[in-house]
């Protein structure tokens, strides 16, 4: 009895906030975490779950905790400190397929694609369905040249991913290379259809361009050019499929806008030489293969090919 007396007497002396903790259990801070993380609210989320609050967290919430934060560390710029969260996570629950694939996800945009892949193949042997670990392994795959094997995990990924444009974009591409032009066609269709986005105008251009419809395909590059004018690149690519199509004048016309810009462009002064030469205009065409073949270093392929032409055309000074 006088122990007990005493033991009530120590609680009643200290301090009322030391007491409360005595009496009363921590409160779990995962509720609190995950409608921060749900509102996008990540500084909160990294905030709340702290090392100390982790530990608070009840065993049946603590993966997701874990998930969160590296999550929103992530978001926040903070990178290497998810890295630490996910592989920490992952020795604590090793059978966990959202923490393998969100640390497989992360080694994976950083560039470890190494560390990256056994961790994917994992998560798809504990779900085959699991749309990060597909697509990392879909993406990997294409980076290795391996596109069959690479098409399949796309197309296993798109299950679950099929309002993602930027997948249906690397889909699409990756149909192109395997010279399934129809269903390439479809997929960029599709990523079109989600988001409009130039360099998959780029993509169908090239598209229907290797599936024999030339004058669709320039169309096609005349709508990216709409969108994104200061590409060079792509006026260009229009000016060279013109020529090939017997547009020499449209052609010339837009080679020129680029000339006007960039007088020492070597695709450029090759196009117009491509022009000069179906009009018979040898002289302006030498003039721009010279100039086209002092781009060794920036363009070695387009100087190649200029010289070439010119030991073609001769040293004939007609008009």
């Amino acid at each position: 009895m006088r122990r007990l007396i005493s033991l009530l007497c120590i609680l009643a002396a200290a301090r009322p906030a030391q007491a409360w903790w005595f009496v009363h259990p921590r409160t779990d801070p995962f509720k609190k975490a995950e409608a921060a993380y749900k509102s996008g609210r990540y500084a909160d989320v990294i905030q709340d779950l702290s090392p100390d609050s982790l530990q608070a967290v009840s065993s049946r919430h603590q993966e997701r905790a874990y998930e969160y934060l590296a999550e929103s560390e992530i978001r926040m710029g903070r990178s290497i400190a998810a890295l630490g969260t996910y592989q920490l996570a992952v020795k604590l629950f090793p059978e966990d397929a959202r923490l393998l694939a969100g640390l497989g996800e992360l080694l994976h945009e950083t560039g470890l694609n190494e560390q990256a892949k056994p961790l994917f193949d994992e998560v798809l042997e504990l779900n085959p369905g699991n749309p990060g670990a597909n697509l990392g392994v879909a993406e990997i795959d294409a980076a290795l040249g391996f596109y069959q094997r690479s098409r399949l995990h796309y197309f296993k990924a798109l299950e679950t991913m099929k309002d993602n444009s930027a997948v249906w974009a690397e889909y699409a591409e990756i149909l192109w290379r395997l010279k399934d032009y129809p269903t390439a066609e479809e997929a960029a269709q599709e990523s079109l259809s989600i988001s409009s986005a130039t360099q998959t105008e780029v993509l169908l251009a090239f598209i229907q361009r290797s599936n024999g419809r030339l004058r669709e395909a320039i169309a096609t590059l005349g709508r990216a050019c709409a969108q994104s004018p200061e590409r060079t690149d792509i006026v260009l690519a229009r000016a060279l499929w013109m020529t090939e199509d017997g547009d020499w004048k449209d052609a010339l016309r837009l080679d020129e806008t680029i000339l006007a810009r960039h007088p020492k462009n070597p695709l450029a002064l090759w196009i117009r030489a491509s022009v000069y030469l179906h009009a018979g205009k040898r002289r302006g065409a030498r003039a721009d293969l010279e100039a086209a073949m002092q781009a060794q270093e920036e363009s070695p392929f387009v100087a190649k090919v200029a010289a070439k032409m010119l030991s073609e055309i001769g040293s004939s000074s007609a008009h």
